[in-house]
């Protein structure tokens, strides 16, 4: 078996985040060129394993893609505390046992639907909820974090299942790459109460659309063919509005009740209003998340190279496979 050290830089994270979910894909830094070619699961890479900084607390973990052809990994680690204190040590792992993917990475963290867009047949949900979504004419394209959905503005559309219900709290995030400036954004809507948590026109805007007009807005300029990570959190009646990691609005006014039963669309409204663009990584929370947790994901996904970095490859010995198992020895 292999193993190297990841280093997470304090300085890339923003306050003290519990079970922070990292992001380590084939642009964090470093990558040991060992690594293509002794991961020995190569059509899942469920060899991939990551641990504590103590190199023997097995760390939660989800791998979505390993190609060694391509060189592409996309794995998410649940971290139990990340902060600006010291840089953050964990050790990733690989050549050994298979070990299946553990939806407490995402349940242990309040998710609702995790939507990596990896398939062109449904939006498969990681959560361990079954929350998948039906895919209506998107086209699986590369995107921000491995692939995405396209929306042709016309007729593409996800339908899941009730994602976010009554005045529940709740976090919704994406990476969101537009396309055409003056049709509608929809990142999730609620039947007909017609509620899109980012809803665009001209001029440029992010808020709330409801019933024909806006309950709330506040200006962002958008431009085509940039990615953008947008996060939208409900916490009582209060709603916040986050772009690229930065919090850009606050609305305190609505008390507004989702329902419980109303059909989620993502990419348009029941009554049509398509988007056209791409969305990617969509996740969805029953809590607020934090400005520290948002900011903190933002610069992981955004800059995975600069966020953290890998050392050399080492080999495992058979001694320090036989402590892994057996601690107390």
């Amino acid at each position: 078996m292999y193993k190297f050290k990841i280093t997470i830089d304090k300085a890339k994270v923003t306050g003290t985040n519990t079970n922070f979910v990292y992001l380590f894909n084939e642009l964090c830094s470093s990558i040991p060129a060992g690594f293509w070619t002794h991961v020995v699961d190569t059509s899942t890479g469920l060899d991939i394993r990551f641990f504590d900084t103590d190199g023997v607390a097995e760390l939660k973990r989800e791998v979505v893609l390993y190609s060694a052809g391509t060189s592409k990994v996309e794995a998410w680690v649940q971290i139990p505390s990340l902060g600006t204190a010291t840089n953050k040590e964990i050790w990733c792992q690989y050549g050994g046992t298979t070990v299946a993917n553990s939806t407490a990475v995402w349940s242990d963290v309040s998710a609702i639907a995790i939507y990596h867009l990896q398939s062109a047949t449904s939006a498969a949900d990681s959560s361990g909820n079954s929350k998948t979504g039906t895919n209506n004419s998107c086209t699986l394209v590369n995107g921000k974090i491995q692939k995405a959905y396209d929306f042709n503005g016309s007729s593409s559309y996800i339908a899941p299942p009730a994602l976010v219900t009554g005045t529940n709290n709740f976090t919704i995030s994406c990476w969101m790459n537009i396309d055409t400036l003056s049709q509608v954004v929809n990142l999730l809507s609620w039947g007909d109460i017609q509620i899109a948590p980012i809803v665009q026109y001209v001029p440029l805007n992010v808020g709330i659309w409801a019933n024909g007009s806006f309950v709330f807005v506040f200006g962002y300029s958008y431009t085509t063919g940039n990615e953008y990570h947008v996060v939208f959190t409900r916490s009582g009646n209060t709603w916040k509005v986050y772009v690229n990691g930065v919090q850009i609005g606050t609305d305190t006014t609505d008390s507004r009740d989702l329902g419980s039963s109303a059909t989620n669309y993502v990419g348009r409204m029941s009554s049509g209003q398509y988007f056209d663009g791409r969305f990617d990584e969509i996740q969805v929370f029953s809590d607020a998340k934090s400005v520290d947790w948002i900011a903190t994901e933002y610069a992981n996904q955004n800059d995975p190279a600069t966020f953290s970095s890998c050392g050399a490859e080492q080999t495992v010995s058979k001694e320090s496979v036989l402590l892994m198992w057996m601690p107390g020895i």
